[in-house]
């Protein structure tokens, strides 16, 4: 048996770079999306995660994709992308 006790320093965080036009990211068509509460579908945007870049927002309904999930947006909501590439999902006042 072998035991070992030690610090490691935190591994540091890289930023993303900022988009120059925030409101511009690519769109992958769209869907028809029935949810609880939803008598018919509704058109939800589609979205390709790997394009979002620091400060991009967008307002719901949307969804977004990425290799290991999907977000999904509904339209009392909006999402921004912080420095660190983080989804931030807030109500729509």
């Amino acid at each position: 048996r072998v035991r070992q006790v030690g610090t490691l320093t935190k591994p540091g965080r890289k930023a993303l770079q900022h988009m120059p036009a925030p409101d511009k990211v690519g769109r992958d068509g769209g869907r028809h999306v029935t949810h609880a509460g939803c008598d018919r579908p509704e058109e939800y945007a589609v979205y390709d995660r790997a394009l979002f870049r620091a400060g991009h927002r967008l307002r719901g309904p949307a969804i977004i994709e990425e290799m290991t999930s999907t977000t999904i947006v509904p339209a009392t909501r909006e999402v921004e992308v912080d420095e660190f590439g983080n989804l931030i999902i807030t109500s729509i006042r």
